[in-house]
Formats: C-alpha cells, structure tokens, sequence
C-alpha cells in the first residue's frame, strides 16, 4: 500500500483525511471571510462581517407590502446587460413567430 507523508508536518495520511493531513480546514472559505461595504444590499451602505450576515440580508423579505429578493451580483453589470439584451431579442423573436 503506498504511504503519502505531508509535507508541511511530515504527518503520514490515509484516505479521508482533509486535505490529505489533518491540520488542514475543509471549509476554509467560511474561515477566511473578509468584511467590506456593501452599498447595494440594503438602502444605505452596510458593513458586512460575516457570512452569516451576508446571507441573512440576501435571504427574501417581506417590505411594503412586497416580497423582496435580492440576487448576489458577483458579476460584472456589462453581463447582466448583455443577458437582458439576449432576453429581450428573444422575447422580440418569439412575438414575431406569434404573428406570422
């Protein structure tokens, strides 16, 4: 059986073990969070220091009498123009089809 040794601890490791050695972090994106500003989650810039905050004001909300769903936007606005754009030849397609 072969034996893989880390090379960080020098640890021997077996399968299953995360990463391969046990001092490694299997979620480490919840670990290495960084807080910023937020200037569109909410009417006024807001702080966001946690992962937990962040999807508690992404989660769907009840506001004037409608329900609000906001969409993380990891990208950037020239995509979201360009989908709609996409969307909108579509739906100007479809409408021609319809009348012929």
């Amino acid at each position: 059986m072969n034996t893989v040794i880390c090379s960080e601890c020098g640890a021997e490791y077996r399968i299953g073990d995360w990463p391969y050695c046990n001092h490694g972090r299997p979620h480490g994106n919840l670990h290495d969070f960084k807080a910023y500003v937020d200037f569109n989650i909410a009417d006024e810039p807001v702080e966001i220091t946690s992962l937990a905050q962040k999807k508690r004001l992404l989660k769907p909300h009840w506001k004037d009498d409608y329900m609000i769903h906001l969409q993380p936007r990891d990208l950037p606005d020239r995509y979201y123009r360009e989908l709609n754009d996409r969307r909108a030849a579509r739906a100007e397609a479809a409408r021609k089809e319809v009348r012929r």
